[in-house]
């Protein structure tokens, strides 16, 4: 579908392209972005920009057209810890390309970076080395590296094809949106940038926004030892979600207003006990609790456990059974 402009007699009519929009609530990009605020990619063909409204307010002005697509193959799951070899992805694009690069640049950066989106609206961040187009405008991917900035729990058995893949470079731009807004359903409308917000080519969408760049990433290394009492010491090791080359043997920064933990220990999917309050990356189950919920000292415990942050609460948490 297209839309006119309404020139004068004799005049040419300029047409414009309807825009598809994708919204990502990302964690954080870069060190110069607002932490809080989401991207925006879009594409129209032809292109003559892209604008974001609510009402009568700009949310976004995007200037560059995106590289984005949907899978023809399901993607499952893999180590975030090193080379995925075992994957591959195809990709076809409405607009743009890829190209390959040597594994020794890809660990040096974040080139080749693509965001795919599950079925519960959560992004994945992978890269990849090798792009191989297979047919019109339809690339096989590979060698990848996965849950990058701590985007692992977005991995499925499969993410079924058909998913909107986005490859993170600078046609992204940023909303601009209050933080007040976070969870807060909004109805943003959004276009070709020459055209007015009651033109016939602008949609609506619904967005509620989590503020995800300011989520501490899960922890890690989430280990147990037990006591010949029974009782059970949990300890883990917490990330940071931004600045976290771990270059100088230091701590990563904590980039939160105060250290904070939360655990629950689960019985299947019910919640037996709540810790809170947390201030160390370590927790005593002791034999007594285990008695307390379960009726004896348990073999093996499931605990999950979050890193709290001052603004957004939770962060993504981590399960294990010990």
């Amino acid at each position: 579908m297209s839309a006119s402009t309404h020139p004068s007699s004799g005049a040419s009519v300029a047409s414009y392209g309807e825009v598809v929009l994708e919204v990502l609530d990302l964690p954080v990009l870069s060190d110069t972005q607002s932490d809080h605020k989401p991207w925006l990619a879009a594409f129209a063909s032809p292109w003559a920009g892209a604008k974001v409204l609510e009402g009568s307010r700009i949310v976004g002005a995007v200037l560059a057209p995106a590289t984005l697509g949907r899978t023809t193959t399901p993607l499952s799951s893999g180590t975030p810890y090193r080379f995925d070899r075992a994957n591959t992805l195809t990709v076809k694009l409405s607009n743009g390309t890829f190209s390959s690069v040597s594994e020794d640049e890809l660990l040096e950066g974040t080139v080749n970076a693509l965001a795919v989106q599950n079925t519960d609206g959560d992004w994945e961040i992978l890269q990849f080395a090798t792009a191989d187009l297979i047919a019109d405008k339809t690339w096989r991917l590979s060698d990848f590296l996965r849950g990058r900035l701590g985007t692992e729990h977005a991995m499925r058995d499969p993410v079924a094809s058909g998913a909107r893949v986005v490859l993170i470079d600078t046609a992204l731009t940023q909303a601009d949106v209050p933080l007040a807004d976070r969870a807060i359903e909004r109805s943003w409308s959004y276009g070709p940038a020459p055209l007015s917000s009651t033109d016939s080519t602008f949609k609506d969408r619904l967005n509620t926004l989590q503020a995800v760049a300011l989520k501490p990433f899960s922890p890690v290394h989430l280990r147990g030892n037990r006591d010949a009492a029974g009782n059970l010491y949990v300890t883990w090791i917490r990330r940071t979600r931004k600045d976290g080359t771990w270059a100088d043997g230091s701590d990563v920064p904590l980039n939160e207003d105060s250290e904070r933990y939360g655990v629950v220990v689960l019985d299947g999917s019910t919640i037996v006990r709540t810790a809170t309050g947390l201030t160390s990356p370590a927790y005593t189950y002791s034999a007594a609790d285990q008695i307390t919920d379960f009726g004896s000292v348990q073999a093996s415990v499931s605990v999950c456990v979050t890193q709290v942050s001052g603004i957004v609460g939770r962060g993504t948490p981590e399960e294990k059974t010990l």
